[in-house]
């Protein structure tokens, strides 16, 4: 192989003009796609500003007014459920103190039946004496 320094240079190939077009048009639809979902975003975003925008005082006093209610029918059922507890432990309460009251009756009887035979007993010593 011999060098030539003069040697023709092969010379790139250039795209033909169809298809510079193709690419071209492909490139263009694309961009307007591109471009129409752009434009669908951005008028939903504009649709839910005018939205936001058109929530009127009177929305906004209704809006509140149901809050409040929310938060009265909250502290109502609070307060029930605070007076319920309060039942049950006053409930609680008195069956404790109705529980030592037995206990201490209880008490009483078994003292009240053992004197009660202890004396039997002395009655009975005291006939046999």
């Amino acid at each position: 192989m011999c060098f030539w320094p003069f040697s023709k240079k092969k010379k790139k190939k250039v795209k033909g003009d169809e298809e510079r077009w193709l690419e071209l048009k492909e490139t263009v639809e694309m961009d307007s796609l591109a471009g129409a979902l752009f434009q669908e975003r951005m008028n939903r975003r504009l649709k839910e500003a005018e939205d936001s925008l058109s929530w009127t005082a009177e929305d906004e006093l209704d809006y509140q007014a149901e809050e409040l209610q929310r938060a009265i029918e909250m502290l109502e059922e609070d307060e029930k459920a605070r007076q319920v507890a309060e039942i049950q432990v006053e409930n609680n309460e008195k069956s404790e103190e109705e529980e030592n009251i037995e206990k201490k009756l209880n008490a009483r009887k078994r003292f009240v039946v053992e004197l009660v035979d202890e004396s039997k007993d002395i009655d009975k010593e005291k006939e046999e004496d």
